[in-house]
């Protein structure tokens, strides 16, 4: 039963900010078009920014609080 949109710790937030930042790298590994213009994956500071960009979008649809929706609409 769905009975809306899932809350989630900080940690869960931090841990899937995490899997996103591997697995970015990942991408440069698997698709050589993509190495050149992908050097190292992800670095901290854009784990900071993605994090950063979650909380605004949450602010702006009228939360206190970060949904996994969030971080996957700023990261796309």
């Amino acid at each position: 039963m769905d009975d809306g949109p899932r809350y989630f710790s900080v940690e869960e937030a931090n841990d899937l900010i995490g899997e996103l930042q591997l697995e970015f790298g990942r991408v440069a590994q698997v698709r050589s078009e993509l190495q050149p213009l992908i050097g190292y994956g992800a670095s901290p500071r854009a784990s900071i920014a993605l994090a950063r960009a979650a909380r605004a979008q949450a602010f702006l649809e009228g939360r206190g609080y970060v949904i996994p929706d969030d971080i996957k609409s700023v990261a796309h």
